[in-house]
C-alpha cells in the first residue's frame, strides 16, 4: 500500500474516533442535566408533607380498631381485598393474598389504616 494510502486511512479513523467522542460527550452532557433537574424535582416532592385531614381518608381502609378490618373479596370489584369491613365480602376469601404463603399474616388497623400484620403466635 503507498504512504499516501495510509495516511488517508489514519486521518479517516481519527475523524471517526474525535466525532464519536463528541457524540458521548454531548449525550452524557444531557443526561446529567436531565438526573439533575429530576432529582431537584424527587427532592421537592419528597420534602413536602400533607397533613392528613377528613378529605384524605380512604374509607375502605380506614379504621379504629383491629375489628374494623377484613380480608377477602371487594365487595364491588371482585379483587381480592384487605380493608374496611364495610367493602369485603368475608365468605369469598383469598387464602395465599390474607394469611400469606406461610399462613403467618393476619389483618390489624395500624394509624387507622387496615394492614396485613403478622398474626400473633
Amino acid at each position: 500500500m503507498k504512504m499516501e494510502s495510509k495516511k488517508i486511512i489514519m486521518l479517516l479513523a481519527a475523524l471517526v474516533v474525535l466525532a464519536s467522542a463528541a457524540w458521548f460527550i454531548q449525550t452524557n452532557w444531557q443526561a446529567t442535566t436531565t438526573s439533575t433537574t429530576t432529582l431537584t424535582t424527587i427532592t421537592t416532592t419528597t420534602a413536602t408533607t400533607t397533613p392528613t385531614t377528613l378529605s384524605t381518608v380512604n374509607p375502605e381502609t380506614y379504621c379504629e380498631t383491629d375489628s374494623d378490618c377484613a380480608c377477602g373479596v371487594h365487595k364491588t370489584t371482585g379483587d381480592c381485598f384487605l380493608g374496611n369491613s364495610k367493602y369485603v365480602d368475608v365468605v369469598r376469601q383469598c387464602p395465599d393474598f390474607c394469611n400469606g404463603f406461610a399462613g403467618d399474616r393476619d389483618v390489624g388497623c395500624v394509624n387507622n389504616t387496615c394492614m396485613s400484620v403478622k398474626a400473633s403466635p
